[in-house]
């Protein structure tokens, strides 16, 4: 029931509480090296949620061989700059294989529901504790009629994974449903006696989007800008074709040094001027 050519995995990794703070600020401004390796190993989706000191990841990979990508974002000079930081702040769980980092966990089920003209999704992320005799894989016509359940919440995608002690659900929809009902029935249908508990997505990538990821050339121009005109303007402008523009202003002591008199206009004045333009960004 997923697309073809698509392979998801789920995975869980402790995050010690002195650092989650500083864990989320950072994948707030994750390093667009690292955004750009993921998405050139093909990874066109990838979430990680945070409830009581755990992480819980969502990925989606997209590529045909899976096992030499992967290798080449463990090989990526960036992405081990990355994991400098990261891997203090996370506690490998005793779940994972000798190999693993992240503990991968099992995909229990999954269903994708027919797309719509929306290009808006929200995701969202839930967990309980599991039970433990339900079978390694849920079939296709265990929660009965899904379908309705995707019309109703407006679903792009359900998935439930499981680890040892714990039910994981990724959803995606396409309007801010609320799906406090729907997870009600899903934990009673799974035998859990608890009610799901929504993660804190702490960080997204979707590489469908190349441009989000791949890092900006950066241009930059410098000049005294005095008396501005129309050629300044020009000039700028067609610096801006190549990349994100960066403008450094002579200082008006540095201008006083270099022509022997003053600007007209002062370096505020300048700077202000300069900031204005649509084709700057700084």
């Amino acid at each position: 029931m997923n697309p073809d050519n698509q392979l998801t995995t789920g995975s869980i990794i402790g995050l010690k509480k002195e650092f989650e703070e500083q864990y989320i600020a950072l994948h707030n401004n994750t390093f667009p090296g690292v955004l750009d390796r993921i998405h050139r190993s093909n990874i066109s989706d990838y979430s990680i949620f945070l409830h009581n000191g755990l992480l819980f990841s969502h990925m989606v990979y997209s590529g045909t061989d899976f096992k030499n990508d992967m290798n080449a974002m463990g090989t990526d000079k960036t992405t081990r700059e990355w994991w400098k930081l990261t891997d203090p702040m996370q506690e490998p769980l005793e779940i994972r294989k000798e190999t693993e980092w992240w503990a991968q966990i099992d995909l229990l089920y999954s269903i994708d529901f027919k797309s719509t003209e929306s290009k808006t999704v929200f995701r969202r992320a839930f967990t309980f504790p599991s039970s433990t005799d339900l079978s390694e894989r849920i079939s296709d016509d265990f929660f009965g009629d899904f379908d309705f359940w995707g019309t109703t919440y407006d679903l792009k995608c359900f998935k439930i994974f499981r680890s040892r002690h714990n039910f994981y659900v990724y959803i995606e929809t396409f309007k801010p449903s609320e799906l406090a009902g729907l997870m009600e029935i899903i934990a009673r249908a799974l035998k859990s006696d608890l009610s799901p508990e929504e993660m804190q997505e702490v960080f997204h990538t979707d590489t469908k989007n190349s441009e989000k990821l791949t890092p900006k050339k950066k241009v930059f121009v410098t000049g005294c800008f005095d008396l501005l005109h129309s050629g300044h303007i020009a000039f700028m402008q067609e610096a801006a074709t190549y990349g994100e523009l960066y403008v450094s202003i002579g200082a008006d002591e540095n201008v006083h040094h270099l022509k022997g008199r003053y600007p007209v206009n002062t370096q505020d004045e300048r700077k202000y001027m300069i900031d204005s333009l649509a084709c700057v960004k700084q």
